[in-house]
């Protein structure tokens, strides 16, 4: 062996062992910086499809966001190998990277004839410098000045190696007590291939509702076992909320009112949108009403490309609801709040006007969101605010993963999005 390349060999090792992380930790999608806005991350050419790409295709990954100021940070990536729960495996980088481990990104454009300076970052991935090398779970980490301590944003994306096929269906929940307000998912695993050993020790299922981690359910075996298929059934388990339809609201132009917006003002040096008062739907009939599953798009009117051309502008929202419990708290929820609740999507009281308001900074375009109530907790309670309707459109995104004995780290080997309507 050169003495270059065992240099190299221990570069990468004394990196890994720099760079790991405890096993507890589990990676969520998260934002760190405060001047990173508008995160997406999508296969490419689906907008609105989960962020998984076949092993060794072309299939690629893409993640934009925008820095708000006039300033470039020097940004860098590399990813992270997953647990089926998404904490860091036990793999050396150099088993699951081809490629360079760290990358800058390099590919981005400053804002044009925007009240609000921002520069909009984009990234296609597997490229030239770095793909992945097994299946799995893993972790985009975007960081400053090629110090990984200065994470901006992390994104999970899923790696498919596929040895299975997934059929199933989504109907009225079987429970009576739940049957007008849940609905139940079954459906079955075909091994076509014979890859899968001993299912109820190394198979594990994770089954996901409209890209909420309140209603996931993961670790789930096989109810029945029939040769090379193995059946999920189980009544209890594979009941969720229906929900209700997201609500929605466009601010593609600040030069007219669109639906739901009640007028549009200008507070230098921003545009400010403010919405309809909302109000609880739980006790109000289902009505069905197409939406994007909590998701957004950004768009603006009279521009060639709404990525660099959109303005961030102000949104007003307003929620008549009498004042909660002292442990209770309300949120906007959604994409547009990362799938997760904080200070900066948490309304606030006004006893003058006897309803609840927040004041959000978003990239123009249209979005759908709904209200929760948090308490003490931790739980999320949109039924209190939205309701549960049997009837209501959802998606549930099951991914399969194997733990072969002999490689030591989560396969995933299996994944489909099953629709409650179709």
């Amino acid at each position: 062996m050169s003495y270059k390349i065992l240099i190299s060999i221990i570069l990468i090792i004394s990196g890994f062992i720099n760079y790991a992380y405890p096993q507890e930790v589990i990676f969520e999608n998260s934002v760190f910086d405060e001047n990173i806005k508008t995160v997406e991350v999508y296969k490419k050419g689906f907008r609105y499809a989960y962020p998984v790409i076949r092993l060794n295709s072309d299939e690629q990954i893409i993640l934009e966001f925008d820095e708000l100021g006039e300033s470039v940070s020097d940004l860098s990536y590399t990813i992270i190998h997953c647990n089926s729960d998404f904490s860091q495996s036990d793999l050396n980088p150099i088993e699951y990277i081809g490629g360079y481990e760290e990358n800058q990104m390099n590919d981005y454009e400053t804002s044009f004839n925007t009240r609000i300076s921002y520069n909009h970052f984009y990234l296609e991935f597997p490229n030239e410098q770095i793909r992945p090398l097994v299946s799995g779970n893993y972790i985009l980490l975007i960081y400053k000045n090629y110090d990984r301590e200065s994470v901006v944003l992390q994104r999970r994306f899923y790696v498919l190696d596929e040895q299975c096929s997934i059929a199933g269906e989504v109907r009225r929940s079987s429970i009576v007590q739940t049957m007008m307000q849940n609905q139940e998912l079954n459906f079955s695993i075909s091994d076509n291939n014979s890859y899968i050993s001993n299912p109820h020790d190394f198979l594990n299922v994770t089954v996901m509702q409209n890209n909420r981690n309140d209603r996931k359910v993961t670790n789930l075996k096989p109810d029945y076992i029939r040769g090379n298929t193995f059946d999920f059934l189980n009544t209890q388990t594979l009941n969720f909320p229906g929900g209700n339809e997201y609500r929605y609201y466009n601010t593609k132009t600040y030069r007219y009112t669109t639906d739901r917006i009640i007028h549009v003002e200008f507070e230098t040096p921003y545009y400010v949108f403010t919405l309809y008062p909302d109000r609880e739907e739980a006790s109000l009939p289902y009505s069905y009403t197409q939406d994007i599953n909590g998701d957004f798009l950004i768009t603006a009117e009279n521009v060639k490309n709404p990525r660099t051309e959109a303005e961030y502008v102000l949104v007003d929202f307003h929620f008549k609801n009498p004042p909660l419990k002292d442990a209770e708290s309300i949120y906007v929820f959604g994409a547009l709040s990362d799938w997760k609740i904080s200070e900066q999507t948490k309304l606030t009281y006004n006893y003058t006007d006897e309803l609840y308001e927040l004041r959000l900074l978003q990239k123009q375009g249209f979005f759908n969101y709904e209200y929760v109530i948090a308490n003490s907790s931790g739980d999320y309670l949109s039924d209190l605010t939205e309701g549960n309707f049997t009837e209501t459109e959802n998606n549930y995104a099951v991914f399969v993963y194997y733990r072969n004995p002999s490689s030591f780290f989560d396969e995933l080997i299996g994944f489909t999005v099953i629709n409650s309507l179709k």
